[in-house]
């Protein structure tokens, strides 16, 4: 861990390797329990810049992590691409790289005005997928 209490996930599989896991060329991403979802990170071998941010599992008994196994590195970078907005499928250019705190935090607020919010007469007022996602400043 850092100083800070986020997880260097580069160590956490290094550890998970040691103890006899086949993470080889695998895609890596952890469950969020605020976003309720998974969060995509990175692509084994893991950058040492790749960390799960200690508000992510503060309070939860533990963490779960998953990996998707792929055949060789070029399949796990072909994973990580397409985890990435489908970046693959040469749908216009990738959008800017952020932060997961950052993207769990638009998640977060997407699926709150999704659920529905209490207006100042205390109706709660729930907002379609396109409409939140507008509010929140983020595409569906």
């Amino acid at each position: 861990t850092k100083a800070n209490g986020d997880i260097i996930l580069e160590s956490l599989v290094s550890q998970l390797k040691r103890k006899g896991y086949c993470l080889e060329n695998a895609f890596v991403s952890y469950f969020s329990p605020k976003a309720e979802l998974f969060i995509s990170c990175a692509a084994d071998p893991i950058p040492r810049t790749s960390v799960i941010p200690l508000e992510e599992f503060q309070g939860y008994p533990y963490l779960t992590i998953r990996a998707k196994l792929a055949k060789s590195a070029l399949e796990a970078r072909n994973i990580s691409a397409e985890a990435g907005d489908h970046a693959a499928e040469g749908k216009g250019k990738r959008p800017k790289e952020r932060k997961i705190s950052f993207i769990i935090d638009k998640v977060t607020q997407w699926r709150k005005l999704y659920s529905g919010v209490p207006d100042e007469n205390g109706q709660i007022i729930k907002y379609s997928l396109e409409e939140a996602a507008a509010k929140v400043g983020v595409s569906k």
